[in-house]
């Protein structure tokens, strides 16, 4: 039987603590108040959440868009991974010195990507869209 394409966006936990930007902030009219960079700030990590709720939210548009439409055979989903044992914060000691105290309880590279690719080709998920999994 044929299956239906997938559009998997990575997200993360993280996107609860997101706002949606203003359309002034969207269109790029307002400067940036933040920077990504060594420093790690509120107003970075806030740039960080908003991106990934920004990445749930494409996603439950475009499965709302591709639902609609006849004859599209495609559905979208968000992805929260794990926690990664990576070196996302390898230009701030604090967080790198706290990312090592819990890397214990974190996935490798190699297990948050099988959970995207998980979410990618399970049967289980034929059909479904729209959801932050």
């Amino acid at each position: 039987p044929e299956r239906m394409a997938r559009i998997i966006n990575i997200s993360s936990c993280a996107h609860a603590g997101g706002e949606v930007p203003t359309m002034d902030q969207a269109l790029g009219n307002t400067p940036p108040r933040c920077f990504y960079g060594d420093v790690v700030t509120p107003a970075n990590m806030q740039l960080y959440y908003n991106s990934k709720l920004c990445n749930v939210l494409h996603a439950r548009h475009l499965n709302r868009r591709f639902e609609a439409a006849e004859g599209v055979d495609v559905r979208a989903l968000s992805v929260h991974p794990g926690i990664i044992r990576s070196k996302i914060w390898r230009n701030n000691r604090l967080l790198e010195a706290a990312t090592r105290l819990i890397s214990p309880l974190c996935k490798s590279v190699e297990q948050g990507a099988a959970s995207i690719t998980w979410a990618t080709v399970a049967e289980e998920l034929e059909g479904v869209g729209g959801k932050h999994i």
